[in-house]
């Protein structure tokens, strides 16, 4: 027979209670346990290594993320959660450690989408861009820069038209993540989103 599906405890607390909390607010941080159930079960074997969790909470998590069965998974999920509501204690460092993975795969597609955006304009706009880029890596190696720019650009319509590899592309790319990697790199270059920038630049 089915076990019925577990729910959040309900407790009635006078609305003058110091301790009263409103339903939409019970709402929010029912819901936000319940992601920090899921992106437990779901966090990467190499991250959910380093978890420090009691016997009881991480054998909850462990059956969880074993279960393939997407209601029984659901349920298990719920049961998770009630196990996190007794722990609050653990929230914040539980809270940090799933959304760690996160914020580092946005900082990493963020980089990459600048780097994209250099070798473009490298392609597209030349001595330009080339002296912008420059002034902002003084210690880039321009003739290095310049000859892979040169390259990239004799065999630009031939890759467009799949009659030729992409290795100057990759290497332009390659160049340019390193400079912008380099000590020298203008923060406001390393760290200003592309939607934040100027957008006049036109595009390869």
């Amino acid at each position: 027979m089915r076990k019925p599906i577990e729910k959040p405890e309900k407790t009635n607390v006078s609305r003058t209670s110091p301790d009263y909390v409103s339903r939409s607010e019970q709402k929010r941080q029912s819901d936000e346990i319940l992601r920090l159930a899921l992106a437990l079960m779901e966090i990467r074997a190499s991250e959910y290594a380093k978890l420090v969790l009691d016997d009881e909470l991480k054998t909850a998590l462990d059956l969880a993320r074993k279960i393939t069965s997407n209601i029984a998974k659901k349920r298990q999920m719920l049961f998770v959660a009630k196990q996190l509501r007794k722990r609050t204690a653990l929230h914040a460092a539980l809270f940090i450690a799933v959304d760690k993975p996160k914020s580092e795969q946005k900082k990493q597609t963020a980089k990459m989408h600048r780097t994209e955006h250099w070798r473009d304009r490298l392609l597209a706009e030349a001595d330009a861009a080339l002296g912008e880029f420059i002034d902002k890596h003084p210690n880039v190696d321009r003739q290095e820069l310049r000859s892979l720019v040169r390259a990239a650009k004799l065999n630009r319509d031939a890759v467009l038209t799949g009659k030729h590899d992409n290795g100057s592309f990759n290497a332009l790319y390659k160049f340019v993540g390193i400079a912008m990697n380099a000590p020298d790199t203008d923060a406001d270059e390393a760290e200003t989103p592309l939607n934040e920038r100027s957008q006049t630049h036109p595009s390869a």
